[in-house]
């Protein structure tokens, strides 16, 4: 299966219980959307192996016990420690308006409301506070944050992201 359509749900942190339980970090916004999840991957040897869900059990807002069918073991589930867990793309649900997920918008032309069109988006940056989009502007690299009071609008139709980019932020570049 193709890395690309795939997406990163969280790690497995340590097992939980002695019934081959495991506690998993999910790094998503709301981890009540995963509550009834049948299933996740995890990849093992650059494949991507599927593990049927036989129960969950939420934690807090990042963590959640995951009961994998056919593995009860303790000794067999710690070689999942530390494992990535994910997800195929076409489970995402569909975002509208403005709202994007990052994948989402790479290739999309950013048209700035003073610069006009400045190239395109190249790579998101997704740093622990701020998320900033790549953008090539006349074979220069423009790092733009992603904040709502910068993006005015998306129009996957076209594929492109209207932005106002604050002042000075694109002639740092320049």
């Amino acid at each position: 299966m193709n890395e690309n359509n795939f997406y990163y749900l969280g790690t497995i942190i340590k097992p939980f219980s002695t019934k081959g339980s495991l506690l998993c970090f999910f790094d998503v916004d709301d981890i009540y959307e995963y509550e009834n999840i049948k299933s996740v991957f995890i990849k093992i040897d650059n494949d991507f192996v599927p593990f049927m869900i036989d129960k969950t059990s939420i934690k807090d807002n990042s963590k959640i016990v995951l009961t994998f069918q056919d593995i009860t073991d303790s000794e067999e589930i710690k070689k999942f420690i530390k494992s990535e867990l994910y997800l195929p793309l076409s489970t995402l649900p569909k975002l509208t308006g403005n709202k994007f997920y990052f994948h989402e918008i790479i290739n999309f032309k950013v048209i700035d409301e003073n610069y006009g069109d400045i190239g395109v988006v190249e790579k998101i940056l997704d740093y622990p506070h701020q998320a900033i989009m790549q953008v090539k502007f006349k074979d220069k690299e423009v790092l733009i944050p992603l904040t709502d009071n910068i993006i005015k609008n998306l129009d996957r139709k076209n594929n492109v992201l209207n932005i106002s980019a604050p002042d000075g932020l694109i002639e740092v570049y320049l």
